[in-house]
């Protein structure tokens, strides 16, 4: 899926991906470094709910159906990534058969 024409991009230790609400869409593949997901209660009580590390896909349910980011990402370490842009996903899904597109978005 992540194409060699894709730019890589970095971002350094302790600086944020995207926030938990921030409108989605974008498809983020982690090619080094390791990420931490955190979601925030409407208490304002955070958790860590996630690390990803290398070779990790975030933001697949925002990217797939448009929902807002349903946590913040944060870089622990210097990380380097590959960002697939929204405007990407119906080319991408159009290359693959209706009934693979149903089971992904289920």
């Amino acid at each position: 899926m992540v194409a060699t024409h894709q730019r890589v991009h970095t971002l350094g230790a302790g600086r944020v991906l995207f926030q938990q609400g921030d409108p989605g869409g974008d498809l983020y593949f982690i090619l080094e470094g390791e990420v931490e997901l955190t979601v925030r209660s409407s208490e304002g009580q955070s958790a860590i709910v996630a690390i990803l590390g290398e070779n990790t896909v975030l933001g697949t349910m925002s990217f797939l159906a448009g929902d807002p980011r349903a946590a913040t990402a944060t870089a622990k370490a210097d990380i380097k990534y590959i960002r697939i842009a929204s405007q990407s996903r119906k080319r991408m899904l159009a290359s693959i058969p209706k009934w693979v597109q149903v089971i992904i978005k289920d």
